[in-house]
């Protein structure tokens, strides 16, 4: 077994948890919800079913060191789960972090079970779809503080990691009818691009790295991840995202909504909401807003302590989705159902799963309840 992983989280924060092996309990919780969700449909009303109220879609699957040892009965499970919500939409934020990889690859080293070819084949079956990341680096946010020369030597290092990873995936991941396309895994906020040197740096890296990824996989969306921190206002912001976007071959913008992380309040998003909606919009590209279902409660951007945070509380979590809705052109995803709204990551989390069943989940028969919609 390759030594431990350190990862990173959304919206620049590590992650503590992982998540523990499925247990009977949570099977049992699974079965209980999936009875929930068919009771739930023979009670749905016409209105909802013809109009459905806007709900979660997809989620991101951060793969760690630990699903390299996974059963394929916990595989099935986490599906199972996914199903329950009808997500249809799974972004893998990478496929290799730092030197490990989670594919049987030539190249990277991997563990017993790499979960990529299983995580496309479940999706297969079941109607998903799956944006695959490329390369992370756990050092990338102390990278790109770096001076800019420094900064682009980098990320050219970052380009070519990525670029062998996509070269090697592509024969296996293009033949799977789930697979929708690469996710590049470096995130952008509105500080480390500021300065017209800096902006012009990472603008010749996208730039190079989709072009790249679209000449590989003509027919596969390239999407990209980003969030604020507020160092932008909301003019600033679009105007530095429609001159990225216009520049690159990215079609797809994943916009975090920073309320997990307290990077944004709700009461300012609509704004930066806005933004990035009118950026994507002029530049003929697809928005989804990322709703971030967890409370930070330690760790960076917080305290001096590690990285500790909860399942939010739905009533949060129905604001986001209702600002999400309101600016979104593609589905909401979620981060991140896995750690926070499944059974097997505990008992906060299992009650935040079935609550959100209870109010967002109204099939029209429980067949539906596991055979989500795909969604376009």
């Amino acid at each position: 077994m390759v030594g431990r992983l350190r990862v990173s989280f959304c919206s620049n924060s590590p992650v503590r948890a992982r998540l523990s092996p499925a247990t009977a309990k949570s099977a049992c919780c699974l079965v209980m919800l999936l009875a929930l969700v068919s009771f739930a449909g023979h009670f749905s009303d016409a209105a909802g079913a013809t109009n459905p109220a806007p709900r979660i879609g997809g989620t991101y699957l951060q793969l760690l060191d630990s699903h390299q040892d996974w059963t394929t009965r916990q595989w099935n499970n986490l599906f199972d789960e996914f199903a329950a919500m009808r997500i249809s939409k799974i972004v893998v934020q990478w496929s290799v972090s730092e030197n490990l990889a989670f594919f049987a690859s030539k190249t990277y080293q991997h563990g017993p079970n790499p979960p990529l070819e299983a995580i496309l084949g479940l999706a297969d079956t079941r109607g998903m779809r799956v944006s695959v990341g490329l390369w992370h680096d756990p050092d990338y946010w102390r990278n790109v503080a770096a001076p800019a020369q420094a900064v682009e030597v980098y990320l050219r290092r970052a380009r070519l990691h990525a670029s062998a990873i996509a070269e090697e995936l592509a024969p296996s991941v293009t033949k799977h009818p789930s697979f929708a396309g690469w996710y590049i895994s470096e995130e952008i906020d509105d500080t480390n691009w500021v300065q017209p040197e800096r902006r012009r740096i990472l603008k010749e890296h996208l730039q190079s790295m989709s072009s790249s990824l679209r000449a590989l996989t003509p027919n596969a969306d390239v999407s990209l991840s980003c969030f604020s921190n507020g160092n932008m206002d909301p003019d600033s912001l679009e105007a530095f995202w429609k001159s990225v976007l216009t520049d690159s071959s990215i079609n797809r913008l994943l916009f975090q909504d920073g309320i997990g992380a307290h990077k944004l309040e709700l009461e300012y998003l609509a704004p930066f909401l806005s933004a990035v909606k009118r950026a994507t919009a002029a530049s003929g590209r697809g928005l989804t807003v990322i709703v971030e279902v967890f409370d930070q409660t330690a760790g960076p951007g917080r305290d001096e302590g590690s990285f500790s945070a909860a399942p939010a509380p739905l009533a949060r979590i129905d604001r986001q989705i209702a600002l999400a809705a309101e600016f979104a052109s593609t589905d909401i995803v979620a981060f991140s159902v896995p750690e926070y709204m499944t059974p097997s990551a505990g008992e906060a989390s299992r009650k935040l799963l079935e609550a959100y069943v209870r109010k967002y989940i109204k099939p029209e028969s429980p067949r539906a309840a596991t055979q989500p919609a795909v969604l376009p």
